[in-house]
Formats: C-alpha cells, structure tokens, sequence
C-alpha cells in the first residue's frame, strides 16, 4: 500500500517529506525547481492542485500558471518527473483571476484520472484528462454558475466538486 508523503511548495519549488509508514516522517527534500515563488508561482494568482492524473493512485502536481497548465507526474519513488505544459488555458494570459474564477482538478467521468473544470467569466470549461497526465481540447460544459451571472461570484456564493454517485 502507497504511504503519503508530505508536499510543499516554498519559494525555492516542490519538496517532498516521505511518511515512514509509522506516524512519521523522514527528511525533508527538494523534488523539483518549478511551481515555488522564485519561479513567478504566487498563492494569490497561480492555483496549485495535487490530484491522481494517471489513475496509479499517487499524486501528481498540476499548477495554472502564467501561460496554461502545468503537470509533474509523481515518479512513485517520492521524486517527480519535470513539468510540462499540458493545457494552454485557464490560466493568466487568458484572464483567468484567482478572485473570480475557480477551478478544480477532479475525476468528471469515473475513470480515476482528474480532469480538469474551471467556472469562467461566461460558462462552465473543461479539459478531459486522457490517463496519462494529457487533456483534451478545452470545450464548454453549460453557462450557468459562471461569474458574468452576478450571483457566482467569489464574495457571495461557494462552488463545490463532489462525486454524488458513490
């Protein structure tokens, strides 16, 4: 059975803390150089997620960046591949706000791989993962709960991904 391991993103990157199976866990190291604030990733525009993409369980690193969506797969080792631009939206360059537009990185179609969903300024996007850390072209899903609505904004309603069929 996969233990977990403990992921931060500090200014310097990605470190890792890997559970020792008793409670505990061992040092603190480095995986990878890119999603930390020396690279231009900010908490207050730049969404970080850890979600299973490849269906194996572990989690991968999926960050909105600058000019799209960047992936690092978990390697199962406690170490992870280099990153990758694998959409080329929903991020900053084509206006996506942290303050007004959510997204989420979930399995929408059951096969144990996120997808990716985002609640944009007119519609509701979304980018299927194909199993192994790759989306799709990014289609619409439906206009409602989008922020042009008036009441989806950030400051008066909350947005939730839950699978209810479980």
């Amino acid at each position: 059975m996969e233990r977990p391991i403990s992921l931060g993103v500090p200014m310097m990157g990605c470190i890792v803390s890997l559970n020792k199976g008793d409670g505990s866990f061992g040092l603190v190291h480095k995986v990878i150089d890119n999603f930390g604030g020396a690279n231009g990733w900010l908490v207050e525009k730049h969404p970080r997620f850890v979600a299973d993409l490849t269906g194996d369980k572990r989690g991968d690193i999926i960050g909105f960046g600058e000019a799209g969506v960047y992936v690092s797969l978990n390697n199962g080792n406690g170490t992870f591949g280099q990153d990758k631009l694998v959409v080329n939206d929903f991020c900053i360059q084509q206006g996506w706000q942290v303050k007004r537009h959510p997204r989420f990185v979930v399995d929408l179609t059951g096969d144990g791989c996120a997808d990716i969903i985002g609640f944009g300024d007119k519609s509701v996007l979304v980018a299927f993962n194909d199993g192994k850390g790759n989306f799709g072209p990014v289609i619409k899903l439906l206009d409602a709960f989008s922020y042009n609505e008036g009441e989806w904004s950030l400051e008066k309603t909350v947005r939730y991904m839950v699978n209810l069929y479980q």
